[in-house]
């Protein structure tokens, strides 16, 4: 039990409670230092997160604006088509009845 109060285990005990508390506030320190980081990063993320949010607007009200011009031109397209068969089945009668153009726009009028 000599051995527990002398001098030199005193001495060695203290020196070894202090490198343990160093120890213990130097990894507190770095865990500190991490989840500062850690949250800045995430912070930086957060305040990206509105800028997102209007470019994906942008991007969606244009490709609205670009659907609509395409329906647009699939409707001109399918009135052209509309017009051009109407044509061709006029046309076509025409010339099964034998009758020339210049007596068809008469008769129309």
């Amino acid at each position: 039990m000599a051995f527990f109060t002398s001098d030199d285990y005193m001495r060695k005990s203290a020196e070894a409670q202090k490198r343990v508390q160093s120890a213990i506030d130097c990894l507190a320190l770095r865990v500190q230092v991490d989840t500062r980081i850690a949250v800045e990063e995430v912070q930086k993320r957060c305040e990206m997160l509105p800028n997102m949010n209007k470019k994906l607007d942008f991007i969606l009200a244009l490709n609205q604006e670009n659907s609509d011009k395409l329906d647009q031109v699939l409707r001109h397209s399918a009135k052209q088509s509309a017009k051009k068969k109407h044509q061709d089945q006029k046309e076509s009668n025409m010339e099964d009845h034998n009758i020339p153009a210049h007596q068809m726009s008469v008769a129309c009028s």
